[in-house]
């Protein structure tokens, strides 16, 4: 089970990186010390809002080697709905493959829809 919980993170990291830009992949992949605490908190909620437990559990590994995870989440948990959409939406603008993009753009209208509807909190993403 433990094997098969790891294959499937992997690929959603694998799958994320086909999403992403060059400019997003390399910092995707670059040493933690190289981010900021937005690039964390901006492929935290990239992660979340596509439902890719990969890569927010990678972008939690990576922040916990410089620092408490808990600033990064309080971090995030306070940003504004604005922020958040911005983000995604320049990702989206980004993602080389049309099909992906597509794809992609669904899911997040269903989720911004939900928070309009609704109001926003971070956990209306999950």
């Amino acid at each position: 089970m433990k094997e098969n919980l790891f294959e499937k993170l992997q690929n959603e990291l694998i799958g994320f990186m086909h999403m992403c830009s060059k400019e997003d992949l390399n910092l995707l992949i670059c040493q933690p010390k190289e981010k900021t605490i937005d690039d964390f908190a901006r492929f935290f909620c990239l992660g979340v809002v596509f439902d890719l437990r990969g890569v927010f559990l990678k972008i939690v590994c990576q922040y916990e080697t410089l620092g408490n995870v808990q600033k990064l989440l309080d971090y995030i948990d306070a940003l504004k709905f604005e922020t958040i959409d911005k983000w995604v939406n320049e990702f989206l603008e980004k993602i080389p493959l049309e099909e992906i993009k597509d794809c992609a753009y669904e899911l997040w209208e269903v989720k911004k829809n939900n928070i309009m509807k609704n109001g926003f909190e971070f956990s209306k993403l999950l």
